[in-house]
Parts: structure tokens; C-alpha cells; sequence
């Protein structure tokens, strides 16, 4: 079956793609990670559980997406950037502040979910 292309059909690069993909991967792991270590807000000890799970959601819609033909974005999962990226951005906003010894680290995964964000973005035409 053939793609057609509209205006307003953004295509991501196989780079983007992989980007995508990459970046939650590695989140969830970390997010794994600091869960079985114990890690986590004192309100919320599932927190990074939770974000884990949601890191591999959402890289799953991205290598779904990045395998249909030409790279087309479609489906409901990917009509806004999730929450949770602007959660992300703000919680590593708040660490910079707090932990400066953080900072290269924290300014890496800003810039990650700022791009994943205008991923996003492109692929559904709009933002929340």
C-alpha cells in the first residue's frame, strides 16, 4: 500500500527516529534502575516504576511510528508531546538548581525531552 504525503504529514529522519527511540530506552532503564534501588520521591516511592514503564511506552509508539513506511507519524499516541516529557524537562530544571555539580548531566536531558517534545510536535501538528 502507498503513502501519500499531505501538507501536513511530518516525516522524522531514520536519525530522529533513533533518537527517539534511544533516549526513552536508556530513561527507562535508568528510571528502572533507580527504583530497585530504592530511589524516589518519600510521597511516591512508585514514581520511577511508573515513569520507567511510561519511558518504554513511548519509545515503543516511536519505533512503531518509525517503522511504517517513509517514517509517516500517525495515531492518536503521537497528536501532542506526552506530559511527562514537560515533567521531565521541569524535573531536571529543579535539579540543576538544586545539585550545580548536576548540571552537565541535567542540561543533556533537558535538551533530549525539548527535542522529543518538538518530535512530537511535528508528528501530530500541535502541542500541549
Amino acid at each position: 500500500m502507498a503513502t501519500t504525503l499531505t501538507p501536513s504529514t511530518a516525516l522524522w529522519t531514520i536519525y530522529d527516529c533513533a533518537f527517539a527511540v534511544d533516549m526513552l530506552t536508556e530513561d527507562s532503564q535508568l528510571d528502572a534502575r533507580a527504583f530497585s534501588e530504592g530511589l524516589g520521591p518519600g510521597s511516591d516511592p512508585y514514581f520511577y516504576a511508573r515513569i520507567a514503564a511510561q519511558w518504554k511506552v513511548d519509545a515503543g509508539y516511536a519505533a512503531e511510528q518509525c517503522g511504517k513506511p517513509a517514517g509517516v507519524l500517525t495515531g492518536t499516541e503521537l497528536s501532542a508531546p506526552p506530559g511527562q516529557f514537560a515533567l521531565a524537562i521541569l524535573s531536571h530544571q529543579g535539579d540543576e538548581i538544586l545539585h550545580p555539580a548536576n548540571a552537565a548531566w541535567d542540561s543533556m536531558w533537558i535538551s533530549a525531552y525539548q527535542r522529543l517534545e518538538s518530535l512530537w510536535t511535528l508528528a501530530g501538528g500541535s502541542s500541549s
